[in-house]
């Protein structure tokens, strides 16, 4: 059907994460929604490490193949996998044709028929190994690094990324996307009080990454806090009032839209986690497990808030994926009725 979103999911391919970025096609199109999710592939193909072309193996080419083809000519057939299907059907197709768009591309022919399904996985999984020397990795050896890799590309996908203070107070982190060809997401800080030390490497990184710092409105009216205000924002970040005795959330995400940013990855602690699940702003959650058990009264909990009074009352997800990442476990679930909106 007509759609202007990409659907994305997590995978893992011999312990190396990859993200699955399926997209709208390419046309020619008057209609408003169509024109959005074509303006979003080609966002999607130039973000892209590795394209993957389906095409109709029993039809030949036609004019929205060869734009397809056209828009992505222009890439390094090193990333891109064309992948001609429904050849048990008879491939019409022509190799050639694909060729004379696509020189040195690689090109394998699947079946979804019976265990065609299977078999062209296998074979899609082994034209990306060979196309990216997956066998080279040892997972053993990189656990923590492919973890690490996860996480960096969820970070490429989204608009904004929205961590608490408390997050910048205890790790100082950069929150930013290091990965190739990554671009780096609006970063964005719940900081009620305004708290955030001015030689964090959020507010020192500011100039290099577009930074908001949201704030509680009757926090600015303490005596000093202006002066705070201009300090931050002389460093390159903004300052956004939203609430009154703490930020308001849903108000935040409803400024965050205006400005067109329309994904947001909350990477934080316990509380920004439990306050986005309380205020039911979470779509998505994406949990990762590792092999250590640690335990203690005093273990934090990912995931705080007011909580649930009873197990009637608590959030369960659905459509649950597992993937193995080393020896670690990443699990990925939806909150009811969000399975379609991009948001963690």
């Amino acid at each position: 059907g007509t759609t202007r979103d990409t659907v994305e999911e997590s995978a893992s391919m011999g312990g190396v994460p990859i993200v699955l970025v399926d997209t709208a096609g390419l046309r020619d199109s008057d209609d408003k929604v169509e024109q959005i999710g074509i303006e979003r592939t080609t966002q999607a193909i130039a973000g892209a490490d590795l394209v993957i072309l389906v095409l109709d193996g029993s039809q030949t080419l036609d004019d929205d193949d060869r734009k397809v083809l056209s828009f992505i000519e222009k890439m390094s057939s090193d990333n891109i996998l064309v992948v001609i299907n429904k050849e048990d059907l008879g491939q019409t197709i022509s190799e050639e044709a694909v060729l004379e768009k696509l020189p040195g591309v690689r090109i394998i022919s699947t079946s979804l028929i019976g265990k065609g399904a299977v078999e062209a996985a296998r074979k899609v999984s082994e034209a990306i190994g060979e196309m990216y020397d997956l066998s080279s990795i040892n997972v053993k050896e990189t656990n923590i690094v492919t973890n690490e890799r996860h996480v960096h590309l969820l970070r490429k996908r989204y608009s904004a990324i929205l961590a608490g203070i408390g997050t910048v107070l205890a790790d100082d982190p950069m929150l930013n996307c290091r990965t190739e060809e990554g671009v780096d997401p609006v970063r964005v800080i719940c900081d009620s009080c305004l708290r955030i030390p001015l030689d964090s490497r959020i507010l020192q990184t500011a100039r290099q990454i577009p930074t908001i710092i949201a704030v509680a409105g009757n926090t600015l009216k303490i005596p000093g806090a202006a002066v705070q205000v201009m300090k931050i924002q002389d460093m390159g970040a903004e300052v956004v009032s939203c609430g009154e005795d703490r930020v308001d959330l849903r108000r935040l995400m409803e400024i965050l839209g205006k400005r067109k940013i329309d994904s947001v990855l909350v990477e934080g602690g316990g509380s920004i986690h439990g306050s986005v699940r309380d205020e039911g702003l979470a779509q998505k959650a994406v949990v990762y497990v590792g092999n250590v058990l640690i335990g203690g009264l005093g273990a934090p909990s990912p995931v705080k808030g007011t909580g649930a009074g009873c197990m009637k009352d608590a959030s369960q997800l659905e459509h649950l994926s597992v993937e193995q990442l080393g020896e670690d476990l990443c699990i990925t679930g939806y909150f009811p009725q969000t399975k379609n909106v991009k948001g963690e």
